[in-house]
């Protein structure tokens, strides 16, 4: 016991990587699974440069370049309005806008932009209204609408998570949103 005890006091403090250490508060019912949202668009990052990894798209390394983009204006944009965030959170740097609901907002766009699905298309070939050559298209036609229904639910529930864990005040999550659909629009590329 002693021994360990010495060990303890010789070794150097540890630390550890805060990119990913959510702080929550652990009376919220909500919290550990705020936590677990707030990580959702550095998973994208990783999804992102795996997919221009795999197929080394032009596409791909352009979407990755306006996704890199993205955070710089973020940055860009924090440090000249220079808001704080709210009295309660533990990050001491600027939020407005955030940049977990500009990021969300902003791939969600980008990424229905590319592959436009028509809702009214979709349900026609799924229930067989159209002369389409067999189900494989309407299957595929109502998976993206899934996925995009998914993606919008996903991004909606990041946004949320953010003020419920005090990162963030409403306007500014409300102004990441606006702006990150706003730069979908602008940066949308073919990926």
């Amino acid at each position: 016991l002693q021994r360990a005890y010495l060990l303890a006091l010789l070794q150097p403090e540890m630390k550890h990587l805060s990119l990913l250490n959510v702080p929550f508060d652990p009376e919220d019912a909500f919290g550990p699974a705020c936590a677990a949202l707030s990580t959702v668009p550095y998973i994208l990052v990783i999804v992102s440069f795996t997919k221009l990894g795999h197929t080394r798209s032009t596409s791909w390394f352009f979407f990755v370049c306006t996704l890199l983009a993205n955070e710089v204006i973020n940055k860009v944009v924090k440090d000249a309005i220079k808001q704080p965030r709210p009295p309660k959170s533990p990050l001491k740097n600027y939020g407005m806008p955030s940049s977990h609901s500009q990021f969300m907002l902003y791939f969600t766009t980008a990424f229905i932009l590319h592959r436009p699905i028509s809702v009214k298309t979709a349900l026609s070939e799924a229930l067989g209204h159209t002369n389409t050559t067999g189900s494989h298209r309407a299957l595929r036609h109502m998976f993206r609408l899934f996925r995009a229904f998914i993606l919008c639910v996903i991004s909606l529930a990041v946004v949320w998570s953010r003020v419920q864990i005090h990162f963030h005040t409403l306007e500014q999550v409300i102004a990441g949103s606006v702006f990150g659909i706003c730069l979908g629009f602008f940066l949308e590329v073919d990926f």
